[in-house]
């Protein structure tokens, strides 16, 4: 028997997947199918994720199905370090904390576009932050909210 998930968790998990759906439906090619697993809380159970630990906020499956586990503390708050990118690494300078809806938009923008790109190379940069621009857009826009 699969175990609940706690309330708090399945709310941020609520949001993680809507965003990845309103994406997935502008950018129909550039994202991975999306099922019933393909966003998940991290746990110590190892049916859907086989890392054992996680530094991070979230990572992505590369391999199939593809897949994102996002940490419990996160999906709870929303809150995490965001930064910049440049050569493949962040931009020194650049880190800032969000969290709620825009907490929740930039990480899931930063994971959906590992998909089809390598690491955090230029195709990757260019991908979330067309993610991103698109997605705070909605946000402030309000079309997010409807």
């Amino acid at each position: 028997m699969p175990r609940k998930i706690r309330p708090e968790v399945q709310k941020g998990l609520n949001i993680c997947v809507k965003i990845a759906h309103i994406l997935k439906d502008n950018y129909p090619n550039e994202i991975f199918a999306l099922k019933k697993n393909s966003i998940i809380p991290f746990t110590t159970i190892k049916r859907l994720c086989d890392t054992t630990s996680m530094d991070g906020y979230s990572h992505y499956h590369n391999s199939k199905p593809h897949r994102i586990c996002c940490k419990q503390k996160f999906l709870v708050s929303g809150h995490n370090w965001h930064s910049q990118y440049e050569f493949g690494r962040q931009k020194r300078g650049t880190g800032y904390h969000v969290a709620g809806t825009l907490g929740y938009v930039l990480l899931m923008a930063h994971e959906l576009a590992h998909h089809r790109t390598h690491a955090h190379g230029s195709n990757w940069y260019a991908k979330c932050n067309k993610f991103q621009d698109f997605m705070i857009n909605q946000v402030i826009s309000g079309e997010y909210y409807k």
